[in-house]
């Protein structure tokens, strides 16, 4: 997991520079998308730091009734996480308790 805390700049020219090269460095172990924020860092203040999250990549599982209901860095999880929250029978509750399981044996950090 890497530290995302640097990369804004007010110069978006050299934020995205920098975004770039970060992605450039690390690009064999990303197996996943990059979004870039705005170099003002809306997303970074609204999204990762209101919900304490200092890693990339950074994931929220948002439920079909648009609530948050789960976040993290690790994307080893989020298939299983996925799988749960889409399922026909999903609801909360027994969603709460699988992810209490997971963390409990280690494997997941919410």
């Amino acid at each position: 997991m890497e530290n995302y805390s640097g990369l804004n700049s007010s110069n978006s020219v050299s934020y995205i520079t920098r975004v770039e090269n970060f992605v450039r460095e690390h690009n064999s172990d990303m197996n996943y998308s990059i979004a870039i924020d705005g170099p003002k860092g809306y997303m970074e203040r609204n999204w990762l730091k209101a919900n304490n999250i200092e890693g990339v990549p950074a994931i929220f599982v948002i439920d079909r009734d648009s609530k948050i209901v789960w976040k993290g860095t690790d994307p080893n999880e989020l298939n299983k996480v996925v799988s749960f929250v889409t399922s026909k029978n999903y609801n909360i509750k027994d969603f709460q308790k699988f992810i209490g399981q997971r963390s409990q044996e280690g494997k997941i950090n919410y």
